[in-house]
């Protein structure tokens, strides 16, 4: 039988129907997360949540396989394969202070490679499908990519200017002037500057005014541009500022200049633990001349080191000498080191080896050498 849309209600009805809404507003309305499935009572209470502990992964830039800074000069030319954005949904470029545009990824690295000189901002942003939750990483990339016949002539003006006995404050400045007119980009020769004041503070010579301390800034100023350019008189001087620290790790590369070679093979294979790998004799056929100054104390440590590698033991005298230059005031502790290494080596290999124990004792906590001093006492029984 058809009805007219109305039925009879009885008292419960109407007293459920009344109570009805109150009730459900009463039942707190649940949000699950996602990830973890835990309950929250509201959405701010699951974006609180998803925030802190489910947060977005950061989006990263590689460079050449490595983490880039937040801000970068690249100075040698891109490959296709060399930028690589990680955990990014979206990049945005800007060069040179134009509107950012958007960028696929895999056309990042064409992008940044279109110009030997240029200022980018790149933003990349790993976005959340979730809940649209953004995160962002900013990186100011300058392209800073030198012309080759430039560098080169850079290098002739270094070669003629400072690769040379007693150079000056004022050679130092004729070779910054000289580069200024060969190119506006000063970073290359900027660094190669830095490198020969360095020398000068740490001589205390050519007329300078550079406290002693000082050389270590400009020998890292130095390196932090040097390695960016691969180039015979860049790994020289990065090979050099390297023994200056100590830094002998195998992934350096050869400076190609036997002299400094030999000295970071014998210090070298000495950190490592290995027993010092004798060399042949590199003779000058008289048409070398030389590329890079080095400072005084390394050109002696490299002398040194140069002949014990190469099996011709030190006079008594000569280790007089580096006893003495270890003992100077104005020595850097890793040039006390290497001097204290050389001194213990040259006795032992002259029979002495009750002298060179306290020698080797002056090393025992000594960074790169520490350990190679300790197994040295312990074959000695002096631990």
């Amino acid at each position: 039988m058809p009805t007219l849309g109305w039925i009879l209600e009885s008292d419960e009805d109407r007293f459920f129907e009344s109570v009805e809404d109150s009730y459900l507003r009463l039942i707190p309305t649940q949000y699950v997360c996602p990830f973890c499935t835990e309950p929250l009572l509201s959405r701010q209470e699951l974006r609180d949540h998803l925030i802190g502990a489910h947060p977005i992964e950061r989006p990263s830039l590689l460079v050449r396989g490595v983490p880039a800074p937040a801000t970068l000069t690249l100075r040698t030319p891109l490959r296709g394969d060399e930028i690589e954005a990680t955990n990014c949904s979206r990049i945005r470029v800007s060069k040179n202070g134009r509107p950012p545009k958007t960028v696929a990824s895999t056309d990042l690295s064409a992008e940044l490679a279109h110009d030997s000189q240029a200022h980018y901002t790149v933003t990349l942003e790993n976005i959340r499908a979730l809940d649209r939750v953004v995160t962002s990483a900013n990186y100011t990339i300058r392209i800073k990519v030198a012309d080759p016949q430039m560098l080169r002539e850079i290098d002739r003006a270094f070669v003629e200017l400072l690769a040379v006995q007693d150079f000056t404050v004022e050679t130092v400045a004729i070779f910054a002037r000289k580069c200024a007119r060969l190119s506006d980009d000063l970073d290359y020769p900027g660094a190669l500057g830095d490198y020969a004041y360095g020398i000068l503070a740490k001589d205390g010579s050519g007329g300078t005014s550079l406290r002693f301390e000082s050389f270590k800034d400009k020998f890292e100023a130095a390196h932090a541009v040097l390695r960016d350019y691969p180039r015979f008189l860049a790994h020289a001087i990065l090979s050099l500022v390297r023994l200056n620290f100590n830094n002998f790790s195998p992934s350096c590369e050869f400076s190609t200049l036997p002299l400094v070679d030999r000295g970071m093979n014998f210090f070298g294979s000495l950190a490592a633990g290995s027993s010092i790998n004798a060399t042949p004799v590199v003779r000058d056929d008289g048409n070398r001349r030389d590329v890079c100054p080095i400072d005084t104390v390394s050109q002696d440590i490299l002398g040194y080191a140069g002949r014990l590698i190469q099996g011709d033991a030190l006079r008594d005298v000569e280790i007089a000498r580096c006893m003495e230059r270890a003992g100077h005031g104005t020595i850097t502790p890793q040039d006390q080191a290497k001097l204290h290494v050389i001194c213990a080596v040259a006795m032992r290999q002259r029979g002495q080896g009750a002298r060179a124990i306290p020698v080797l004792q002056n090393l025992v906590n000594d960074e790169a050498f520490g350990h190679w001093a300790n197994v040295q006492l312990n074959d000695a029984g002096n631990v």
